[in-house]
């Protein structure tokens, strides 16, 4: 079986082995449907209420949906350097610290992920590797002061990606340690052999 195998690598016929990997994150709002999460966030506002959001949809204690309250939701929203200058003047002061703490106190931030990305790589013949990356990657950010919304925004990565890489041999020693578990000598030659991406 392996001889069969090898032979028909060394002859050089299409694709050898193709492997596939799906990167989801989902919440269950909207269906899972990013379209209809897009559209929900469209209607979100400044000055809504939690239950008017809520009602828009967006169930802010579904799975893998992320909370950042007070410093955390700050820093998320503007960046880890916002408080750099300021904080060195209100650490040596204990009563500013205590201010500043309760005026962020109230902000509380929810990102709501979307993802759904497909890779798929195809070995040809004994030396190259083409792989392909296709989908979606979104995360919405709404943020609350005193329960009504004060920020909103949103990250959308659409992917389409692909890349070949050529590396003398190593589809032959992907398709061993497929077939037959080969470990230990390939293994250890494995970062020995040369790549060139295009």
């Amino acid at each position: 079986m392996t001889l069969l195998i090898l032979t028909a690598i060394l002859s050089g016929c299409g694709s050898i082995v193709r492997s596939t990997r799906k990167d989801v994150v989902k919440t269950g709002l909207f269906k899972n449907d990013p379209q209809k999460l897009l559209a929900a966030y469209q209607q979100v506002a400044d000055g809504q209420t939690v239950e008017e959001v809520v009602n828009l949809g967006f169930k802010l204690d579904s799975p893998n949906v992320r909370q950042a309250v007070g410093v955390d939701a700050i820093k998320m929203m503007l960046g880890d350097n916002v408080f750099q200058s300021a904080m060195s003047n209100i650490m040596q002061n204990p009563e500013s610290l205590r201010k500043a703490l309760a005026e962020l106190s109230p902000y509380k931030l929810y990102i709501i992920p979307y993802q759904n990305i497909i890779t798929v790589s195809d070995r040809f013949y004994i030396n190259r590797q083409d792989t392909k990356r296709d989908g979606k990657s979104y995360q919405i950010f709404i943020a609350f002061k005193d329960d009504k919304v004060v920020y909103r925004s949103n990250s959308l990565l659409e992917i389409q990606e692909s890349t070949s890489e050529d590396a003398f041999m190593k589809g032959l020693f992907d398709l061993l340690k497929e077939i037959a578990g080969v470990k230990g000598s390939v293994t250890e030659l494995e970062p020995l052999i040369p790549k060139r991406k295009k």
